[in-house]
């Protein structure tokens, strides 16, 4: 097997901004009917989001549809809220958009919450470069802000963060209905029903009996459930129906 960069490796647990506007844009499906096909041009590489060609990290230039517009908005809001760790890109926009061959991060770091993210100017036809530029305030003298402007610069989100807050969806999360339950055996209803009848004084009529059982088994069946208390075990046991509640 051939010898893997340290490099190399590192950069697989980081995407561009670009490649994680066009993965949430897969999983969530915003526009099914333009949803990016393995053989499209713009689709994101699925094995490696960093690709790596000839030791330098490289990109593709991708389009900006409606719905990586709609991806591009939800991770804009998850920016805000601080929830995905971010990092300049050692790069320069005169090189052609290629990484630092000996270096995966920038020196310093990208601006975090909700001011800046939600007034960020992001180039899509740039290959979603973003526009580092932050507000400081001025000298007591001249009273005013100056706005730097560093330029357009490639912004890396953590990978595994991103597809923790959206997740691959799977045929098992695909529907929203809860996973059934399984139900119970008369056995584990045998077991429950004699837990009942050892806690309670005075002993609990059949009715009462199979409320206690159904709260402990939600999904027992209610013949299976009459069949155990209608047992020689519990039928001596309980008071006649019409008694007063059982206490504990």
């Amino acid at each position: 097997m051939p010898y893997e960069t340290k490099l190399s490796r590192d950069s697989r647990e980081w995407m561009t901004l670009s490649q994680a506007v066009h993965y949430v844009a897969s999983v969530e499906d915003f526009h099914s009917q333009t949803a990016l096909s393995k053989d499209s041009p713009s689709a994101p590489n699925q094995d490696s989001f960093v690709t790596v060609e000839r030791e330098e990290l490289s990109f593709k230039w991708m389009p900006h549809p409606p719905h990586l517009h709609a991806a591009l908005s939800q991770i804009l809001l998850a920016l805000q809220d601080e929830e995905i760790p971010i990092k300049w890109a050692a790069e320069g926009y005169l090189a052609h958009w290629r990484l630092h061959r000996d270096l995966l991060f920038a020196l310093d770091d990208p601006p975090t919450g909700r001011y800046f993210w939600s007034t960020a100017i992001i180039l899509p036809s740039e290959d979603y470069a973003v526009r580092d530029q932050g507000v400081q305030l001025g000298s007591l003298e001249t009273e005013y802000a100056v706005i730097t402007d560093r330029g357009l610069r490639r912004l890396l989100l953590l990978q595994s963060r991103v597809q923790e807050l959206w997740p691959k969806k799977t045929p098992g999360n695909l529907s929203d209905a809860p996973a059934k339950k399984p139900v119970p055996s008369q056995d584990m209803i045998r077991t429950e029903a004699r837990n009942v009848y050892r806690n309670f004084d005075p002993k609990p009529n059949i009715a009462d009996a199979e409320v206690l059982i159904r709260k402990a088994l939600p999904s027992a069946k209610r013949d299976l459930i009459r069949r155990v208390l209608n047992e020689s075990e519990f039928e001596s046991q309980r008071r006649p129906a019409g008694n007063s509640k059982t206490k504990r």
